[in-house]
């Protein structure tokens, strides 16, 4: 498993290098911040262009979100979804693979082609099983009206669904890892949870079979002077402040949030 790190525009040096990396589509017109994951990407970075749900609610439309990845030179699109919604979801979904199949020449005319990432949603395990056995219905029926394999596919799991019981590993290891393994598809986590150290555990179990994980976490305690110390219990979370992205911190903070990178790397390592 791999970690992917959602920093401020100003601290986004501290990202450079990493083999993937989770672009946020409605700050595509910072151009410090896409001509910094452009070049990444050019570099031979994995970039996922995140359809901005966890902000919105909503994931941005496919056709825009297309344009940006021509931008980006993404390797990886995440579809649209509507947070804990499964029908929408799904709406969503097949409206966007719908309008790829109609452009299919435009789509496969981009370099790269990017892969497709899926994102089941629901407000019960059952909801959430359901809409991702529709979503890879859905997809796999664009992929024959392509006449073509979209090649790889990446299951996004959310980490909002750590509150369900036995927490996000039981959702891994009854729903996603079995299908995942079934159908040779790839897993990113969306997030870190707030039940931090629960990470270790599912890198333990599942890091061969969770391709990676991303989280602004390391930078948001940082922000706040709070510096993770496992095992000790991990802190309360501040929650993102308004001005996040464009927000400056002092040096010792800035110093907090490097230290805090390498326990986040380290849980997974």
């Amino acid at each position: 498993m791999k970690t992917l790190l959602i920093p401020p525009i100003h601290y986004l040096n501290l990202a450079a290098g990493r083999k993937y990396h989770l672009v946020l589509s409605h700050l595509i017109d910072h151009n410090a911040y896409t001509e910094f994951y452009r070049n990444q990407s050019d570099q031979g970075s994995y970039v996922i262009l995140d359809n901005s749900a966890h902000e919105f609610q909503m994931g941005e439309n496919i056709h825009h979100l297309l344009k940006q990845a021509r931008q980006l030179k993404a390797s990886e699109i995440v579809l649209p979804d509507h947070l804990f919604e499964s029908k929408d979801t799904v709406a969503r979904t097949k409206q966007a693979l719908q309008y790829i199949v109609e452009h299919k020449n435009e789509f496969l005319s981009m370099t790269p082609v990017p892969n497709f990432m899926i994102v089941p949603q629901g407000r019960s395990p059952q909801q959430f099983s359901d809409c991702l056995f529709e979503l890879l219905n859905v997809y796999n029926d664009a992929q024959i009206k392509l006449s073509q394999t979209l090649w790889n596919l990446t299951i996004g799991v959310s980490k909002d669904y750590e509150i369900w019981a036995g927490g996000l590993f039981a959702l891994l290891d009854k729903t996603v890892i079995p299908v995942a393994q079934k159908e040779d598809i790839q897993v990113h986590v969306l997030g870190w949870g707030r039940d931090l150290w629960a990470l270790q555990h599912v890198s333990r179990v599942f890091g061969n079979s969770i391709r990676s994980i991303d989280s602004a976490k390391p930078f948001v305690y940082g922000m706040y002077g709070i510096k993770l110390d496992p095992p000790l219990p991990a802190p309360v979370y501040p929650k993102r402040p308004n001005d996040y992205f464009t927000a400056q911190v002092s040096e010792h903070d800035l110093e907090t949030i490097k230290w805090n990178i390498q326990v986040f790397d380290n849980l997974v390592d």
